[in-house]
């Protein structure tokens, strides 16, 4: 049976895993909104665009919820109810200020008056790169697929029924009576062409979307909306717009269809991208095989049903991001590769990337060549790149982690020979930007201090492997002053508001040089006790002080810090809570924001028994829960899993049929391909 069988697109779509009373899941410390906040969108495996079911609700423009950060998150209306179906959205995240939903497509039979307002609709169904529903008062059937940068629609009502199309062109953002969550377009253009087709664009957060339309039925009647009414123009050009526009079709049949495609340089190829495009069953189709092809990558045996259909979810939820536009840059005007929506890469370079450049070498190197450029152009690295001219969001959490992730595509063979002296004069431009301050003890933040330090020492490592002496000693001064973030407790100093958490969540980091880590922990005894009362196993945490339990990025990879102590037992028992409670099947699926990919990623790699250490080039063992798994590696390779046993504790681990000394594996040793054992008891 294809692995795509086993996804249910709508897994996380609603309220987040509710912990159940007295599990360990229920005394963490879940920080983080309340929902997955994933759309049941029709969309490729990293595609350009994506087209979704749309409601205004928080915060993919899916779904009945408002703003939330508790269980039940609050909604904005009952039932289920949609306005139409958008363009472009976020896969997860949380409040960005800007949230796309773009070209609202809104299919109706007579009622002119509902056009912009919500209605209700049943009968609804997904799968990879397909969605319907069914508008329950006009009865019509509605039904979105892809194909490249093209989005598909196809609408049917009763027989003898006039279809008519309404196309918002100015919606930006979602429906909640929030400024902060709703925007209107800028310098925008729209022009009505013959024989049902229209073209133009629109400025949306700083940047210009071309679009062009083709409706099926070519003689249908055309015209533009301005605040939803018919004006007699064919063209409406805006400098800066707060009332709604677009445009309708009024057709004579009862079935039609469309096709809008999008570009990020021009109307010319948003339309090149229509006329080449499959019709609305043969992309249905290719949609479906694309996904099966990604999916592939890993296959499971030894598990159940009802797990089969989590880790495939999951496994489909990370990839929907980041998005390729193939030879298209709204950055720079070369035709090269350009991958876009990193819209927290402080969550997917622990997890999801490194998922990337493990199965798909294809988007591994185009993330690779577009950081690279990214970081040649501009002299500094992105926190996130979204479809925005805003390219300093969030730069507050975080720093240097396009470092990590260039430092993990090298370990993984993506940065080409003729790449390296570029990745090292984009990297020390980026860490060059912090380190007086790290030198000098005045960073201005911890966790910037350890982002920037512990980066450091891995390519100061690297620097050493190549022969470049200059940059090594560039690079260990800087790796040198990790220690400095540590107070006399063992943990980070309590000296400013840490984001999203306290020092706690950020004080068990992967680390080079971990004896002294111990050492400054106080020894293994003391920092043992530390780590059972961050994952509850002790009470002596206040719930504050605790792990936040896959519910967020910021230590979801703590657990793994347990090997630092010789407690592999305890490691187990963290991993088995997080498999058996923290993720469900079905719409309560995950246990909060998805966040690009990051948390199901983070399941994916819980559930093989790895879990990348990224910026190290190394894995570190858990507890695989399939008996076999294979994997198809990015380099052409095959890595095989076993699990023998059924205990949820390792007793040992073969690589080769030969032992392995230590809890962790390089990752150039592994993409070697090969069998990798865990003897459980």
């Amino acid at each position: 049976m294809e692995n795509t069988a086993f996804v249910n697109v709508f897994q996380g779509v609603g309220q987040s895993v509710t912990p159940e009373s007295g599990s360990l899941f229920s005394k963490w410390n879940l920080l983080k909104g309340k929902a997955g906040n994933v759309s049941p969108a029709a969309c490729l495996p990293f595609g350009a665009t994506a087209c979704s079911p749309y409601s205004g609700g928080y915060s993919s423009g899916y779904g009945n919820y408002k703003p939330n950060g508790k269980l039940p998150p609050e909604k904005f209306f009952e039932g289920d109810k949609l306005i139409g179906f958008s363009h472009f959205t976020h896969s997860g995240s949380g409040a960005f200020g800007f949230y796309y939903n773009y070209l609202v497509v809104t299919p109706y039979v007579d009622n002119e008056a509902a056009i912009g307002q919500l209605k209700a609709f049943d009968e609804e169904y997904a799968e990879p790169g397909y969605y319907s529903c069914r508008l329950t008062e006009e009865d019509i059937r509605c039904e979105v697929t892809v194909s490249g940068k093209v989005a598909l629609h196809r609408y049917t009502a009763a027989e003898g029924k006039k279809l008519k199309i309404a196309i918002d062109v100015s919606n930006d953002g979602l429906r909640q009576n929030n400024p902060r969550l709703f925007g209107y377009s800028s310098e925008s253009k729209l022009k009505l062409y013959s024989e049902g087709k229209a073209g133009g664009f629109v400025t949306m957060q700083g940047v210009k979307i071309y679009f062009y339309i083709i409706c099926s039925e070519r003689g249908a009647t055309k015209k533009i909306l301005l605040n939803g009414e018919k004006i007699a123009q064919t063209e409406f050009v805006s400098e800066k717009t707060q009332t709604p526009f677009g445009c309708a079709f009024e057709t004579e049949s009862n079935a039609v269809e469309l096709k809008i495609g999008f570009s990020l340089v021009s109307e010319t190829n948003a339309m090149a991208s229509v006329l080449t495009s499959r019709e609305f069953v043969g992309a249905k189709k290719i949609a479906a095989e694309l996904w099966s092809e990604k999916l592939s990558a890993i296959q499971l045996e030894g598990i159940t049903d009802e797990e089969r259909e989590i880790f495939y979810s999951n496994y489909y939820h990370s990839l929907v991001k980041p998005c390729g536009w193939e030879k298209e840059s709204f950055l720079w005007t070369e035709k090269q590769t350009f991958y876009l929506d990193f819209a927290t890469l402080w969550d997917v370079y622990k997890t999801q990337i490194p998922l990337i450049f493990t199965l798909y070498k294809d988007v591994g190197r185009g993330i690779i060549k577009t950081l690279l450029r990214y970081g040649k152009e501009k002299g500094k690295l992105f926190n996130a790149l979204m479809l925005s001219s805003n390219e300093n969001i969030e730069a507050t959490q975080a720093c240097c982690l396009g470092c990590y992730v260039l430092y993990d595509g090298y370990a993984y063979g993506l940065v080409e020979e003729s790449e390296i002296d570029d990745l090292f004069k984009v990297v020390k431009s980026e860490i060059g930007q912090y380190r007086k301050a790290v030198l000098t003890g005045k960073m201005e933040k911890t966790t910037k201090l350890l982002d920037c330090a512990l980066i450091a020492a891995a390519y100061a490592s690297l620097s050493q492997k190549l022969g470049r002496e200059e940059d090594e000693k560039y690079f260990s001064e800087i790796a040198e002053r990790w220690t400095d973030g540590f107070g006399d407790d063992g943990l980070l100093k309590e000296n400013y508001p840490y984001y999203e958490g306290n020092r706690w969540n950020y004080s068990f980091r992967f680390v080079e040089d971990e004896e002294k880590r111990i050492a400054i922990g106080g020894g293994r005894e003391r920092v043992e006790k530390q780590l059972d009362g961050f994952f509850a196993l002790t009470e002596e945490n206040e719930p504050l002080n605790r792990f936040e339990g896959f519910n967020n990025e910021t230590d979801m990879e703590t657990p793994y810090f347990y090997h630092y102590v010789g407690r592999y037992d305890k490691l187990a028992k963290v991993l088995k809570e997080c498999r058996e409670n923290c993720f469900k099947s079905g719409r309560e699926g995950l246990p909060g924001n998805n966040d690009s990919g990051g948390l199901s990623a983070c399941y994916l790699w819980n559930f093989l028994g790895l879990f990348p250490a990224s910026g190290r080039g190394e894995f570190y063992f858990g507890v695989p829960r399939a008996t076999k798994a294979t994997i198809e590696l990015s380099n052409g390779k095959t890595l095989v899993i076993r699990s023998i046993g059924e205990g949820d504790e390792v007793e040992k681990i073969e690589w080769k049929g030969e032992k392995i000394v230590g809890y962790k594996i390089g990752v150039e040793r592994l993409i070697e391909g090969g069998e990798l054992t865990f003897y459980k008891r």
